[in-house]
């Protein structure tokens, strides 16, 4: 019988690949990525479709990714270069919470999908979502049950008239990152990852970035600062 391998050492700059091909080993999941060149004239992996694609059971929600290697693989060293696009103007999300972060008022209205939080109070509720500027938009508190429920609706016509709750809304723009991760599922529920956004926070955590759409909070991180500069 053989045994499942991968060619190490291994390392591509991606220079000698044809544009708009995909890159070699590669395997893409639930986005797409092509060879283009970038802003300094040299090729890169670049990923193709920003917007939230259509999904099965996990709704699309925890990619884009590409994936390369074999989760056989133990103590091995992974270095990866990348260049962040220019964020449109105003596009970043601030990590404060000011008075108009949540500009909907969704009282007395329901949301499903969402995950509960053990933030004690409406106002613990509220602070608990604002800094998780990538997967949570709205905020509940159940006055029945004196619990918090965090997450992401996709449009809040969609709540439900529901008596005995409080509730607000925002929307949000997808944040600038870059992420790399070792011995992960194809679904980012577990493993190793490091994702560095373009305000220059970066976080250290178990699973992966959960997206807008995502059913439910990640993980916490691990780790999680700022870097010097933003990118």
């Amino acid at each position: 019988s053989t045994s499942p391998s991968f060619p190490l050492d291994y390392a591509d700059d991606f220079q000698s690949t044809p544009e708009s091909q995909n890159a070699r080993w590669f395997a893409d999941q639930i986005g797409a990525f092509e060879i283009h060149p970038s802003s300094d004239g040299k090729k890169s992996l670049k990923q193709m479709v920003a917007a939230l694609p259509i999904g099965w059971s996990d709704q699309g929600t925890r990619g884009p990714m590409t994936l390369i290697g074999m989760r056989e693989w133990q103590d091995i060293e992974v270095k990866v270069d990348f260049k962040l696009p220019a964020a449109p103007a105003g596009s970043l999300v601030s990590i404060s919470c000011p008075s108009d972060a949540f500009p909907v008022d969704l009282t007395d209205k329901q949301c499903n999908g969402l995950t509960k939080s053990d933030a004690p109070s409406p106002t613990a509720c509220r602070e608990a979502c604002c800094p998780l500027t990538d997967f949570c938009n709205v905020w509940q508190w159940d006055e029945s049950s004196q619990s918090c429920w965090l997450g992401y609706a996709r449009d809040p016509s969609m709540c439900k008239v529901a008596k005995g709750f409080q509730s607000q809304f925002r929307h949000l723009e997808r944040s600038h990152a870059a992420c790399v991760a070792v011995r992960v599922d194809q679904m980012w529920e577990n493993g190793v990852v490091l994702c560095v956004y373009a305000d220059g926070y970066w976080r250290l955590s178990n699973s992966g970035p959960a997206l807008p759409g995502s059913p439910g909070i990640p993980k916490p991180p691990v780790a999680e600062g700022h870097l010097a500069a933003a990118l």
